[in-house]
């Protein structure tokens, strides 16, 4: 997401943030810890959203399954979508 189209409605004073490698930075909530969004240097103006956050219905969907080799054995994979045991082929 551009950030010129982010706006926090409320709970911005929330937010701290941390370079978790050089040049990336990631922002989470100081009272609970949840991820909030990260960006990198590399792509100014961008943000990119944790998509739990977002209470709107999307018009995106995922496309295919990664790292399926360390997915939880509780939680079937079931959808028909391609899945990649070590990340995207």
């Amino acid at each position: 997401m551009e950030t010129g189209k982010l706006h926090w409605v409320s709970g911005e004073k929330l937010l701290k943030s941390y370079a978790s490698s050089p040049g990336k930075q990631r922002v989470f909530c100081r009272e609970c810890g949840s991820p909030v969004y990260s960006c990198h240097e590399s792509k100014p103006g961008v943000v990119r959203i944790r998509a739990g956050l977002v209470n709107e219905p999307l018009a995106t969907r995922p496309a295919f399954h990664i790292y399926t080799d360390s997915a939880c054995n509780w939680w079937a994979i079931d959808d028909g979508l391609p899945q990649y045991p070590e990340g995207a082929g």
